[in-house]
């Protein structure tokens, strides 16, 4: 991920990675999942003109208790 974000340093284009422990719907007390809404939501955040400075980044997501 880093020689990508290296690589298109400057092109306008970013490459980040967004990490999650494990994919689906909370469960009560029963560890940490993150949900497909929440890696939508960051997916759709790094896609914004907001974060354009931000390449090469690794995002967590993962969920809450």
């Amino acid at each position: 991920m880093l020689s990508l974000a290296h690589e298109l340093r400057d092109t306008g284009v970013t490459a980040n990675i967004v990490l999650a422990r494990a994919i689906g719907e909370r469960e009560d007390g029963r560890g940490s999942k993150t949900t497909p809404e929440e890696i939508a939501s960051t997916i759709a955040y790094l896609c914004s003109d907001d974060v354009r400075m931000i390449n090469g980044a690794r995002i967590p997501s993962h969920g809450r208790p």
